[in-house]
């Protein structure tokens, strides 16, 4: 009799000593990050359980290798006992960067940010750093501030997520690229398309701090909504350039028979716009990928903080630069707002007229309604109007309406 002995395609230490696999029941390995992944951190999670007494402690290291070569360390965080069965979980260096930062040695107001990664990284036991954009922050941005919280106001503003590669580097990732990569070559269950949003005409970002939007693009087109420290203008139309036509894609895959060592933002390489969020390793008894980016509710909708800045910036100039409002003397044109009782502001006042003519304080204003309009474009209109026909053009930049020219149309 011929016995075939099948081993697993991975092997687990702890503490440097080689763990016995037989007994253990689910290895995961979930790496996970915001959604959109446009600020903090990468989340990388080791679960298994052991039947039988274990040796194990907190902070204990935790390594895992396949015939692909190794995974970043893990550090045990927590530890479940319930009679014969320990459950752990660790997870990799970037659960070390929650330790106050010391800037007490930096002296000039504008930090040169590769540098000061460069530093964090070596701090927490990182072997180096990868992809890191060179750019200046100002020394306030790091008082009282761990070097997670410094991570994520860089991440923010530069519109992306730090993970720990598997050679354990602090890597950063910008929304739309990827960190590693997969193919749909092995056995897998069904890929699973949802919604879409973009691709992209436009982008709105608030600033964490003063709370206003910076805007670029094409308001009135797909719009990538952003909250991010330090954001301006300037940057706002940086990002449009480097988003401009790329979307975002939410999809689910539930196993994926594939032993490639990924890292960070994991894409699928035949679907360059399927960036997963949440990708899950599992170790036994052959190695799978779960792949999932989260469902966009509503692709097309704006979110209610961004319409309620609108009707606050609508509020804001009309205090500025005039409003109307109904009364009970009719429709009252505010030149300018002040505490004043409204009923007293009101400078002009109207009333309806016989055949539909309506008397407005000497001007009269027609109240017809057009015989036909139709949409030549986004920003233009062809209006027929008691038999003629007029050309409506304006500009729009998502909050009002400039430019506003009416011509007639030659016959």
């Amino acid at each position: 009799m011929t016995v075939t002995v099948f081993s697993l395609p991975f092997s687990l230490s702890i503490g440097g000593t080689g763990a016995d696999t037989a007994r253990m029941g689910e290895i995961t390995l979930t790496r996970q990050c915001p959604s959109p992944p446009t600020s903090g951190f990468i989340s990388s999670v080791l679960r298994f359980t052991h039947y039988g007494s274990l040796p194990v402690t907190s902070g204990q290291e935790i390594s895992i290798s396949t015939g692909q070569g190794s995974y970043s360390r893990h550090f045990v965080t927590r530890i479940e006992r319930r009679g014969n069965v320990v459950t752990v979980y660790a997870e990799d260096l970037c659960s070390r960067l929650d330790l106050p930062f010391d800037s007490s040695s930096y002296t000039t107001d504008r930090i040169h940010v590769p540098t000061l990664v460069s530093r964090i990284a070596s701090d927490c036991g990182f072997s180096g750093t990868q992809n890191v954009p060179a750019m200046f922050i100002s020394r306030e941005d790091l008082s009282n501030r761990t070097s997670r919280e410094i991570l994520t106001l860089i991440s923010e503003y530069l519109c992306g997520v730090w993970c720990c590669t598997n050679d354990e580097k602090l890597r950063f990732t910008q929304l739309f690229d990827l960190t590693s990569t997969v193919s749909l070559t092995g056995e897998h269950t069904p890929l699973y398309l949802h919604t879409q949003n973009g691709p992209y005409d436009g982008i709105a970002a608030k600033n964490r701090e003063t709370k206003e939007y910076h805007t670029a693009g094409n308001l009135t087109g797909d719009v990538l909504y952003l909250t991010a420290a330090m954001m301006t203008d300037t940057r706002a139309g940086e990002l449009m350039t480097a988003f401009a036509g790329k979307s975002r894609r939410a999809f689910y895959l539930e196993s994926l028979v594939c032993d490639d060592l990924t890292q960070g933002l994991t894409g699928i390489v035949q679907e360059s716009t399927l960036i997963s969020e949440r990708t899950v390793t599992r170790f036994a008894p052959l190695i799978t990928l779960s792949l999932r980016a989260k469902d966009i509710t509503d692709p097309s909708a704006p979110p209610q903080e961004y319409r309620e800045y609108l009707l606050s910036q609508s509020l804001r100039r009309g205090e500025l630069y005039g409003a109307t409002i109904m009364t009970e003397k009719g429709l009252c044109v505010l030149e300018k707002s002040t505490a004043q009782d409204v009923r007293d502001r009101g400078t002009y006042s109207f009333k309806a007229a016989t055949r539909g003519v309506t008397d407005f304080e000497g001007a009269i204003m027609d109240s017809v309604m057009p015989e036909s309009i139709e949409r030549l474009s986004p920003t233009s209109r062809r209006i027929t109007y008691n038999g003629v026909v007029y050309t409506l053009t304006y500009s729009d930049d998502g909050t009002r309406k400039t430019n506003i020219t009416l011509t007639r149309a030659a016959t």
